[in-house]
């Protein structure tokens, strides 16, 4: 059945996308489908969070890199006809997307910070920010599925609704990908990720030099926020 797919790396941002999903399947009168990873959490917890049905993904094995997944979902998105599909911006999900609108020859809109249906001509209307922000683009997709990507905190996680039911569907195992994973290492950071920092002080053209940066340094401290700089 046609209706708005949400798929992410995580539960948090899982649940983010959730919420225009929802609104987009109101819109539309559509189902909304969670498409997640097997994990500790039943699948049935989604519905609380506006799920209809929610598509498990079966564990990959420890060779296989993330984009293994695509074979899959490209699959069941041929058999199901996903108006939306709703992808979390994260590096391997940016990746992902782009590999899965390939398959179902679609288009892809990458970095939506709002989108809404053009219920008029039944297409997707979606924002995003251009020249570093600079400027606001609108973008019309006229392939479906409509497929987005969307960074994380753009929406708040979707409300808690208790009572709510719907169906779950395990999906096949994915075909061996030519890529394999021979080793994994934790990355080694030599600064603060900015995207989890809740405080960001910046320094702009306005400092002169490396010394004046102790000011803004200290600004940081007192906020207790992380201290970031301009491009230039």
């Amino acid at each position: 059945m046609p209706g708005v797919w949400v798929w992410a790396e995580t539960h948090e941002l899982t649940l983010e996308l959730l919420n225009p999903g929802q609104q987009l399947a109101a819109e539309m009168g559509a189902q909304l489908t969670a498409v997640v990873q097997e994990e500790p959490r039943p699948a049935s917890d989604y519905f609380a969070y506006g799920a209809d049905e929610v598509f498990v993904l079966p564990t990959l094995p420890a060779d296989q890199p993330l984009e293994g997944y695509v074979s899959t979902l490209a699959e069941v998105a041929r058999q199901e006809e996903p108006e939306v599909i709703l992808i979390g911006g994260t590096l391997r999900g940016k990746d992902l997307a782009a590999r899965l609108a390939a398959r179902l020859n679609t288009g892809l809109v990458s970095g939506c910070t709002a989108l809404h249906l053009d219920q008029a001509d039944n297409r997707l209307v979606m924002e995003r920010l251009i020249y570093g922000g600079l400027a606001l683009q609108t973008v019309v997709c006229t392939t479906r599925p409509h497929l987005a990507t969307i960074p994380a905190r753009t929406f708040a996680p979707a409300e808690r609704q208790e009572g709510k039911k719907g169906t779950i569907r395990e999906l096949p195992v994915p075909a061996p990908s030519l890529v394999q994973v021979r080793e994994r290492r934790p990355k080694e950071r030599t600064a603060v990720d900015l995207s989890e920092a809740k405080v960001i002080v910046c320094a702009g053209r306005g400092i002169e030099k490396v010394e004046d940066l102790a000011l803004a340094r200290e600004l940081a401290a007192v906020l207790g926020g992380e201290l970031a700089c301009t491009r230039p």
